[in-house]
């Protein structure tokens, strides 16, 4: 084989080997058009999740407030019931201890009036007998 032979040969295949390369580089290119794709919709999720985590910060943030303003609300709740509500209460409670004392005490008075009651009926009917039976004779 002559140099002009080699030299052909080397030729074709190099030929051969830059289709070849051109091909690869242009599925190379079509990938990268793709991945940029994939990137420019990469780049709209981040920034549309950059904006929503915006807005649950800002609801945090106001969700926080709430809770504080609910937790001084609900120790000022407390406060009122330790040393207002609770102490009235039992101040209540001791005003019917005492209302229901007199109430047994009274009860016991008027059962006592009304034995003595009886007791003096019996003895008033006792007594009409006897002066009718004084009067009779």
């Amino acid at each position: 084989m002559t140099v002009d032979q080699k030299l052909d040969l080397i030729l074709e295949e190099l030929g051969v080997v830059k289709a070849e390369v051109k091909a690869d580089i242009a599925e190379v290119k079509a990938d990268i058009v793709e991945v940029k794709a994939d990137i420019a919709e990469l780049k709209k999720d981040v920034s549309k999740l950059k904006v929503e985590m915006s807005e649950v910060k800002a609801d945090v943030e106001t969700l926080n407030v709430k809770v504080t303003n609910m937790d001084s609300k609900i120790t000022s709740i407390h406060l009122d019931i330790e040393n207002e509500i609770g102490p009235n209460i039992m101040r209540v409670a001791e005003g019917h201890l005492d209302l229901y004392r007199k109430l047994n005490d009274s009860i016991k008075a008027s059962s006592d009036v009304e034995a003595k009651l009886v007791i003096n009926e019996l003895y008033i009917k006792r007594h009409e007998r006897v002066i009718s039976e004084l009067e009779r004779a």
